[in-house]
């Protein structure tokens, strides 16, 4: 890619912010780091920390920086497109935690998790949560080409956003 004139940034995870909070089980572990979002806020720090960097050596154009991932890092992508507004273009290689996937899509097991770690309980709206977290809920105001890399066993937690940013929130 460096051949073509792309410069490329990848990390690995920075350490967690709850690693010295003292959780009991994985559950309270994560639901500490989702309190106030502090986790996904911590990775976006450290990606946009890794950018102005790239930017200080002059090897980015501040005006065209892509962002992609999979798994986590699909929802550190999610999360910076909806907090930042750096990015011109994303590649997300899963999709996409909001309403939909959290609730029906990905499972019951899934549910049970995602309510452990702190996300709103099924039947329970909170657009206040989702309005900060989710693609579907920001599809109004996020204006960036995204490229969703799905396999066949999971489109089916893209259609959600997919749909909503088609037809308007």
């Amino acid at each position: 890619m460096a051949s073509r004139g792309f410069a490329v940034l990848s990390f690995n995870r920075v350490r967690p912010y709850a690693s010295d909070s003292g959780a009991r089980d994985l559950a309270g572990f994560i639901r500490i780091g989702m309190t106030g979002f502090a986790e996904r806020r911590r990775m976006l720090s450290a990606i946009e920390t890794g950018i102005d960097r790239s930017i200080a050596l002059g090897v980015v154009d501040p005006a065209r920086i892509g962002i992609s991932g999979l798994s986590d890092g699909a929802v550190s992508v999610q999360f910076a497109l909806i907090n930042s507004t750096r990015f011109r273009a994303a590649a997300m290689s899963s999709c996409c935690d909001d309403p939909s996937s959290v609730h029906f899509a990905a499972g019951l097991g899934y549910l049970n998790d995602t309510t452990a770690w702190g996300y709103p309980e099924l039947g329970t709206a909170n657009p206040t949560f989702w309005r900060r977290y989710s693609l579907a809920a920001n599809a109004d105001r996020i204006d960036v080409p995204i490229l969703l890399q799905l396999p066949d066993d999971e489109f089916r937690l893209g259609l959600g956003p997919c749909v909503v940013g088609q037809y308007g929130t």
